[in-house]
């Protein structure tokens, strides 16, 4: 198995001189009212989408005919003409399905159909998605002209179930809560409550919502940081978010203190099914809150200070101790049939968990750190612990362990070869002041397969720096978007230099990779999302098991809907064709403006396509194997097999 840590989300733009490349001849053209101004293939249908200033028009991949054209929203434009970052936030597809919002309005890809018509409440960005797998629901938060809405939209039926206002929200709250989402948003994802309605955190208010008709039933002003409900679903434990710069830097990893993740030292206990409180108020504690779990039918909660145990039940909202536990530097506590063993940073004490007085006279000095709380940031790091070959590799953040003895830096270009028992990692070469010429790098191969650790070493140069790498046959291929290194390897020789080529980009300034994505890299890109966004919506349950059947429906929907509308015939879904293969934009000569096609295995080109301009638009779609490309008002199709 090999896992590649570092994915590329642009594609390469390529060229070549060499005369034996094959020109290939567009397989279709298809005349437009306007130019594109982007192309976006959706990751699940392989569907190119046109944007241009008026429309989005959804494009035949296997004959460019134009399947569907929806009018983008006014408003929509005018939002993303006034982003100053130049990112596109008027298109975004939902990973894994033929949905994408496009111009305010959400859409199925595949036949043009319009499930949430953004006219109404001038939908303009898609803020934020959640799917519910075990409810059939993909949640979608959009803004709109002055205000924040919630749709509840079934993937399977292509429908919208309900829609209802949050709040009303200013154009520059939008922007910032959609820059900045807080936190923690795993902290705060969406949750049912007992009565199977929608807990749903949306700004500083918490709202919740008839899953059946989206009506909503309460919101009131809360600033969540943390939210942990009861396994019943009836109450709610929320520790507000951190204000300020100390909040902010509190939802950077590595910014905070050992500890862990600080909230705020607000501490609410609500009730889901009203919204109010169980306690007379807010509870205002000594140090900002670190840690909340469920203990003995209550919760603990851990903050600055020192901590307390509570119930759910209690209107006063008094702790189990008269006095919370008042230490400093908590940072884990567990618990054990002695008591609770509170853990510092170099040393922990027993707890009685009943009276709250240690049960020692002294604390115990521990011989290494504390591993931190479980969910905490960068401090609360579990190191990956793997057999590869004869040694157990220990994958901490920023650095790689191989037994007891060897250390290696872990940068974010690693490949791990476990059928070759080896493990191959590139770093920059490390300089004192300015360098002069083309960037150099390290690469290092790390030999696991026999007793002894042993270590192959190369100095490589790629101007531009490096973008990644991959394994090819017989060695590796390092490549940005302008050129590669190819090197052979062996175990008993290291590498070698094989090749080494540069293409000059045919422009004076450098075309911008943002919009381009490799199939590999749109892939894990929109599976990663998927993942990070998928959730139950319940206290308990089998989490893993509902995200896989949703996905497995949502693969037999996404085929049959293919089918029937006659383009999946092409489809690849096995096989990654970009492992063969890498492109590269540049003149050929007396030519022009051409993308060549070349063997990452050889180096050697193999295809080239003519252009028509030397800024070009195109998109590569390694599923369908068609390479999209759009100039002078014409949409044309090439094959790239």
């Amino acid at each position: 198995m090999r896992i590649h840590f570092f994915l590329l989300a642009s594609l390469f733009l390529g060229m070549s001189t060499l005369s034996y490349a094959q020109v290939l001849e567009p397989i279709a053209e298809t005349p437009l009212e306007a130019d594109a101004k982007n192309i976006f293939t959706n990751t699940a249908t392989g569907i190119p989408v046109l944007q241009t200033p008026r429309f989005y028009m959804g494009m035949s991949p296997k004959d460019g005919t134009i399947l569907w054209q929806v009018e983008r929203n006014i408003g929509a434009s005018l939002s993303e003409m006034a982003d100053s970052d130049g990112e596109n936030k008027d298109f975004d597809e939902i990973p894994n399905t033929p949905l994408v919002f496009a111009g305010g309005n959400l859409l199925n890809v595949i036949s043009g159909k319009i499930i949430i018509n953004g006219t109404e409440n001038d939908l303009r960005r898609l803020r934020t998605f959640y799917v519910l797998p075990d409810q059939d629901l993909i949640l979608m938060e959009i803004a709109g002209k002055g205000a924040i809405y919630l749709y509840g939209v079934d993937p399977f039926e292509n429908v919208q179930k309900w829609g209802v206002q949050l709040r009303e929200a200013s154009g520059l709250s939008m922007t910032i809560s959609e820059d900045n989402p807080g936190l923690s948003s795993e902290d705060l994802k969406p949750q049912l409550n007992a009565a199977g309605d929608l807990i749903y955190d949306n700004g500083k208010y918490l709202a919740l919502i008839d899953m059946k008709s989206g009506e909503l039933k309460w919101n009131e002003k809360i600033n969540a940081g943390y939210i942990f409900t009861n396994q019943a679903g009836n109450r709610m434990v929320i520790a507000e978010a951190r204000g300020g710069l100390g909040g902010m830097m509190a939802a950077v990893p590595g910014s905070g203190s050992s500890s862990g993740q600080k909230f705020g030292k607000k501490l609410h206990l609500i009730d889901t099914e009203t919204g109010q409180s169980v306690w007379k108020k807010e509870k205002k504690l000594d140090g900002n809150v670190l840690y909340v779990t469920p203990y003995d039918g209550g919760f603990l909660v851990v903050h600055d200070e020192g901590m307390n145990i509570y119930t759910f039940d209690d209107a006063k909202g008094d702790g189990r101790w008269k006095k919370d536990y008042s230490e400093k530097g908590v940072v884990n506590v567990e618990q054990e049939a002695e008591g609770l063993m509170i853990y510092f940073k170099s040393k922990r004490m027993l707890v009685d968990p009943v009276s709250g007085d240690d049960k020692w006279k002294k604390a115990e000095k521990l011989e290494k750190e504390s591993k931190g709380f479980l969910w905490g940031l960068a401090s609360n790091y579990e190191p990956e612990v793997r057999q590869i070959g004869k040694h157990k590799v220990t994958f901490n953040s920023g650095s790689i362990t191989i037994g007891e003895g060897y250390r290696a830096p872990s940068y974010p270009f690693t490949w791990i070869v476990e059928e070759e028992d080896r493990i191959v990692v590139v770093i920059p070469e490390p300089t004192e002041g300015t360098r002069i010429g083309k960037p150099r790098f390290i690469a290092t191969a790390i030999e696991l397969g026999g007793e002894e650790v042993e270590t192959n070493r190369e100095y490589f140069g790629l101007k531009k720096g490096l973008a990644a790498f991959d394994k090819v046959d017989g060695g590796y291929f390092f490549y940005n978007d302008r050129g590669y290194v190819l090197m052979n390897y062996n175990p008993q020789d290291g590498f070698s230099d094989n090749k080494d080529e540069w293409y000059p980009d045919p422009t004076a300034t450098l075309r911008t990779l943002t919009a381009i994505a490799t199939a590999a890299g749109g892939m894990a890109y929109a599976g990663a999302q998927s993942a990070n966004m998928v959730t139950s919506a319940a206290t308990t349950g089998d989490v893993g098991g509902s995200v896989n059947r949703y996905n497995n429906r949502m693969g037999a929907a996404n085929a049959a809907s293919d089918a029937s509308f006659g383009f999946a015939t092409d489809r690849k879904v096995n096989g990654r064709i970009d492992e063969e293969y890498a492109f590269f934009f540049a003149r050929d000569g007396q030519e022009g403006a051409t993308l060549f096609k070349v063997d990452k295995n050889t180096g050697e080109e193999v295809n080239k396509y003519r252009f028509d301009d030397l800024t070009p638009l195109y998109e590569i779609d390694y599923l369908n194997g068609r390479l999209y490309y759009q100039a002078n008002k014409t949409f044309k199709i090439f094959l790239i097999e």
